[in-house]
């Protein structure tokens, strides 16, 4: 079974995936094949469909896995199959799940507020407001040197030149006080 994984890692690899990406899609397929020997004692060339539902179905008693986590499963093993295998993907033997979406939770302006103002440091409250106010992330605002940042006496705005992408054209209206001063 080994030597299934081996070509199972290197059809993967000819994508160009990182090693870590490769360790990853390997998990289920590694799971398989351990299924497949220790359980049914059988190649996977002997597999039928209804073999391969009773892994997935077997797979989610034993590790309760999310629906998510079981269409990775089956992307794995449908790419198994036709990289490896050299067998036909029939994705009506083996449907992906269907799994709710959940929007993420969007403060209001007032949460916002109430989170900047928690701050004392007015350093914090500045670095805060800047990344609420430009959508800019931690470590684009941990590289930001001095010069990066030009200040205009005319208008309460900011102006990142390190970032050529993201242009603070102004900033909401609660986030003008704190730059002000």
């Amino acid at each position: 079974m080994d030597e299934y994984l081996k070509q199972y890692r290197e059809m993967i690899s000819l994508r160009g995936l990182t090693d870590h990406t490769i360790i990853s899609y390997s998990t289920y397929i590694h799971a398989y094949l351990k299924y497949l020997s220790e359980i049914l004692h059988k190649l996977p060339e002997d597999v039928s469909w209804a073999e391969l539902r009773d892994f997935i179905r077997w797979l989610q008693k034993e590790k309760q896995l999310s629906d998510r986590t079981v269409n990775h499963c089956i992307s794995q093993l449908r790419f198994f199959t036709m990289y490896v295998l050299h067998r036909p993907w029939n994705p009506t033997q083996l449907p992906m799940r269907r799994f709710d979406t959940y929007l993420p939770y969007v403060p209001s302006q007032k949460e916002v507020w109430d989170f900047i103002q928690s701050f004392s440091n007015l350093k914090h409250k500045a670095v805060i407001s800047l990344m609420y106010s430009s959508g800019l992330r931690v470590g684009e605002v941990c590289a930001l040197r001095y010069e990066d940042i030009s200040r205009s006496a005319v208008l309460p705005c900011v102006y990142i030149s390190a970032i050529p992408k993201r242009v603070l054209t102004g900033m909401p209206s609660f986030h003008k006080k704190l730059w002000i001063s």
